[in-house]
């Protein structure tokens, strides 16, 4: 499963955090959102991306269906904690790849191609 480097985190969200938390705070919050993920096995990535949300005071975890089907995820492709805006850096979860993102989910989307046409 992959997880992002502390570095991607703060390279993807550090603008976003600065909003939220003081400069000397950032990295504390990188850290924590860095072990949220890896403290998590592949059935819990949703309790990761809940205890992410509060840090990164989103507003809810949310997801996106594509055309592939599993057992466990069913029809649902991407999980994300939504910022407001497709385009605002986020933490996402690819159930289909059990791959952690840490980026746009509108660009994710995009590159997905025929996945997400639905």
């Amino acid at each position: 499963m992959g997880h992002p480097s502390l570095k991607t985190i703060y390279m993807q969200l550090h603008q976003g955090l600065a909003k939220e938390y003081p400069s000397e705070k950032i990295v504390d919050a990188c850290k924590d959102i860095r072990q949220a993920i890896e403290a998590q096995d592949y059935q819990d990535d949703d309790k990761a991306l809940y205890t992410i949300d509060k840090i990164i005071k989103g507003y809810g975890v949310e997801s996106v269906r594509d055309n592939q089907w599993s057992d466990l995820y069913q029809d649902i492709g991407l999980i994300y904690v939504n910022m407001g805006d497709t385009y605002t850096p986020t933490v996402i979860y690819d159930t289909r790849k059990r791959k952690w993102i840490v980026g746009c989910l509108g660009d994710v989307i995009e590159k997905g191609g025929k996945r997400f046409e639905i």
